[in-house]
């Protein structure tokens, strides 16, 4: 605590002051600090399990229509 009761600034001046001799600031779009540049952006990842969750509804509706089509069948069959 500081002398005001405040909590102090964790990231202070210097953001990158307790980082190694050399250590560079994260890069700009980087998925969270230290991610290799390969690892996806947060966007990408939103965009991702959209699409998957996208594919999960048309899947479950073309079940419901499946079980549909088939009670119209028996109806229609087996009275």
């Amino acid at each position: 605590m500081t002398g005001n009761g405040q909590q102090p600034d964790p990231f202070g001046a210097e953001p990158f002051a307790a980082q190694p001799f050399g250590a560079q600031p994260p890069a700009v779009g980087a998925a969270y600090p230290g991610a290799p540049p390969t690892a996806p952006s947060f966007g990408d990842e939103i965009e991702a399990d959209v699409e998957y969750e996208r594919g999960l509804a048309v899947k479950a509706l073309l079940s419901i229509a499946l079980v549909a089509l088939v009670l119209v069948l028996r109806v229609a069959f087996f009275g």
